[in-house]
């Protein structure tokens, strides 16, 4: 039954009951779902804590554990995303990629969206569906299996695997995002991954609706008055939950969540063995210094580097900018 359940599920719904096979029918559901759970893994690493105001750092790794590239078969609308879902104490969502809309079939294409799949096309008339007149591959960005060896024909298109030393693929996919902490957020942070599959795209379906309008198929039950075969997979499509998406695997994550202190006037910053003291007048209740070490000097240039020392005092206007430039705060009493 490989992974497609949507079919399955029409099939179960149009014929299960009149051929008897309800229940065959719906193991065969079952054993997709099964195949498609056990398909990849997904891990997720994150900052070790959220800074309001600031951004998280969030990475996911998606690990094929098939014999072929994941997703697998002729395009058709198959697909594979992660879904990456930030939520504060109450579970309330602030950032969310990957979004899908069930009631429209919609999946938004934001700016950190990862997705899996591959577009073939013809040769000067750019991707599409035509299955007979497609002669070109525009993009691959699916997973390769392990011990994979691309050449022209099979390597990925739009997205770089990393070359192992015996000459194959990774065999899994590293998927960095940033996430906007907001300023009000409610700690700790709720961070899930999923990485879900769908069989048939809105586009692919309404591409069938409305290219195939030969005519009714012979064999409905009220022909000649049945739609065109375009229109009626259009309208199962539409009956049987437009090809729900599966959700395959899952990892959550909870991140504590840090205010910084607001920035005073005056900041200034002292050199001190490559790591910078940041003092305020008057200092905080209990409080006696906030020290940041430095991750990266290249991240403020006019601090010097690493090899020279720096002028003192010397000042910084704005605290945010020494969070947005990897500066971990830590408290000294």
């Amino acid at each position: 039954t490989g992974a497609n359940t949507f079919m399955l599920t029409v099939l179960k719904g149009e014929y299960g009951a009149a051929l008897g096979r309800t229940a065959e029918l719906q193991a065969g559901i079952d054993r997709a779902t099964a195949s498609l759970q056990g398909a990849a893994t997904i891990e997720l690493q994150t900052g070790t804590v959220a800074v309001t105001g600031d951004t998280l750092d969030v990475d996911v790794t998606v690990t094929n554990l098939t014999g072929h590239k994941l997703p697998t078969g002729y395009p058709e609308g198959r697909r594979m995303w992660i879904e990456l879902v930030a939520a504060d104490v109450l579970g309330i969502p602030f950032f969310v990629s990957g979004d899908y809309d069930d009631s429209t079939a919609t999946l938004t294409e934001d700016p950190q969206l990862r997705i899996y799949e591959t577009h073939h096309g013809a040769h000067g008339d750019g991707p599409g569906f035509h299955l007979v007149l497609n002669n070109r591959i525009y993009s691959d960005t699916r997973i390769p299996p392990r011990g994979f060896v691309p050449d022209l024909d099979t390597e990925p298109l739009g997205r770089t695997y990393e070359l192992l030393p015996d000459s194959t693929l990774a065999h899994w996919d590293e998927a960095s995002f940033r996430i906007p902490v907001p300023t009000n957020v409610q700690g700790p942070v709720q961070v899930r991954a999923t990485l879900r599959y769908q069989t048939a795209s809105r586009d692919y379906i309404e591409f069938l609706r409305d290219e195939n309008v030969s005519g009714p198929d012979p064999h409905d039950r009220n022909y000649p008055a049945a739609p065109s075969r375009g229109q009626k997979m259009h309208d199962l499509w539409t009956q049987y939950g437009k090809s729900t998406p599966v959700d395959m695997v899952t990892a959550d994550t909870v991140v504590p969540v840090r205010v910084p202190p607001e920035a005073p006037d005056g900041l200034i910053a002292v050199n001190d063995h490559a790591a910078i003291h940041l003092g305020w007048s008057p200092l905080p209740l209990g409080v006696n210094e906030i020290r940041v070490l430095r991750t990266s000097w290249g991240d403020y240039p006019q601090l010097g580097s690493n090899g020279s020392g720096v002028a003192a005092p010397l000042e910084i206007p704005d605290y945010d900018d020494a969070l947005a430039a990897g500066w971990p705060v830590s408290y000294t009493h």
